[in-house]
């Protein structure tokens, strides 16, 4: 209650933490989306450049940042991806690619862990034109699985399954179950998925209303849903370039018809590549014959698909503090909710390795000191995390706290002086201690599977 605006609105001096011989990433690039119940309505007013004048869960939800504090830069300016190498195995990673001019790929790795006759094939026709995620494909989707939950009975009941979908990438099909009877249901799926007649079939308008009004009761219910939920929401709008807002995805929806559901289908059915992966008791002669149907029956892409952005590539934050706070969008939810991602580096092994090490290191003090000590809320975690895909993708450090006691704005600074006090311990660090911890790392990297 004693809290003014200048203590909320400064920036907050965070140490950058450093370590023994390695340089960890500069940790100085926060972003914190918090979600305010409506016992802290009235802190709202504090914000006045970072909010709009009205918000309800049916307009808009947010605006991004004001200028100067957030930088969407492209990430391919700052970086091209690496080429692909490939160095196979016996057992795992064998690259079985044949020459085309559609690039394909397919990766085949042995079970050497359960031993059963058992296999899972997945096979993704990469497609550009998929990755703005346009509910039609929702409802592409959901339609196939009501369309053909009888049809393929009679493979559930032999112990296998399968699924199929419009993802960002493009078309996705997984397989699995007893090995001898996968490449009938493969065979007949492919089949019933390239032709225009099975599609006619399952592209009824009876159909289509009813998926529509279930996607619309699901995508409404966002507002019941906790606020730690709703932030992850809304800092993958402000940290990837394609994420959708849910208010402009129930509009899109809503605008959807069933000439959109097949003309995108249409489109999607194209690929301009190839991948595919089948692990288990399957061999190699069969993977490849399997992988031969496919390509027989799906239509590629003479043609490199033509779209107007790059989806899911990560934003680039300029170093700096900066706060999104929003009302709850449930106002009979108690709960107040904090998300804070600290922007690391673009995504490689040692990113990710340097990250692994900050979890092992900080994890379980944030969890003791604010969750066990300070009883901050009823969820305290700290984790790595990234946004944007494959090559183009940022990581960082992601903490989320929720909270019916506190407001967000203690639970910042709770955070704030927690990473301070860690400073010491990073170093206190020798090189005993680090490869120990290392040594830890790599042996729970690889823990064999307990399920397949």
């Amino acid at each position: 209650e004693k809290l003014d605006e200048a203590t909320l609105l400064k920036n907050l001096e965070l140490p950058e933490i450093t370590t023994f011989d390695l340089k960890l990433p500069e940790f100085n690039k926060f972003l914190c989306v918090e979600l305010l119940s409506p016992r802290y309505a009235s802190l709202r007013g504090l914000f006045p450049e970072l909010m709009e004048s009205e918000i309800s869960a049916s307009s808009k939800l947010l605006a991004p940042p004001i200028e100067g504090n957030y930088d969407s830069k492209d990430v391919k300016m700052l970086r091209s991806p690496p080429p692909v190498q490939c160095n196979p195995t016996e057992n795992a990673g064998d690259d079985m690619s044949t020459d085309n001019s559609t690039p394909e790929a397919l990766w085949f790795s042995r079970d050497m862990v359960f031993h059963q006759p058992r296999t899972v094939y997945y096979c993704l026709l990469h497609n550009p034109f998929c990755g703005d995620s346009h509910p039609a494909q929702l409802l592409t989707n959901s339609m196939f699985n009501q369309a053909t939950a009888r049809r393929y009975y009679a493979a559930e009941v032999a112990g296998l399954d399968f699924g199929f979908s419009l993802t960002k990438r493009g078309v996705s099909m997984i397989f699995n179950g007893f090995t001898p009877k996968l490449p009938q249901l493969v065979m007949r799926l492919v089949d019933d998925v390239s032709k225009p007649t099975f599609w006619n079939e399952v592209l009824q308008q009876p159909l289509f209303e009813i998926c529509k009004e279930r996607l619309l009761r699901n995508l409404r219910s966002w507002v019941k849903e906790r606020p730690d939920s709703q932030c992850d929401v809304l800092m993958s709008y402000l940290l990837q370039e394609g994420q959708w807002l849910p208010s402009d995805k129930i509009a899109a929806c809503e605008n959807t018809d069933l000439t959109c559901v097949q003309d995108r289908l249409t489109s999607s059915l194209q690929y301009t590549a190839m991948t595919l992966y089948a692990h288990g008791s399957m061999e190699k002669d069969t993977a490849l014959a399997v992988q031969r149907v496919i390509k027989k029956n799906m239509k590629s892409s003479n043609s490199e698909l033509k779209v107007e952005s790059s989806f899911d590539r990560g934003r680039v934050l300029n170093p700096g503090h900066v706060v999104v706070a929003l009302p709850g969008f449930n106002p009979e939810d108690p709960n107040s909710a904090l998300l804070t991602h600290i922007q690391a580096d673009m995504t490689s092994p040692r990113t990710s390795a340097l990250l692994l090490f900050m979890r092992r290191m900080l994890a379980e003090p944030a969890f003791t000191e604010l969750r066990t000590k300070k009883q901050l809320g009823y969820i305290v975690s700290l984790f790595p995390s990234g946004y944007g895909r494959s090559y183009f993708s940022i990581r960082g450090v992601t903490v989320r706290i929720l909270s019916k006691r506190f407001s967000p704005l203690e639970m910042e600074a709770e955070l704030a002086t927690f990473l301070s006090s860690q400073r010491q311990a990073f170093e206190d660090l020798t090189a005993l201690d680090v490869q120990e911890k290392c040594e830890s790392i790599v042996k729970s990297l690889e823990d064999p599977p307990t399920q397949y």
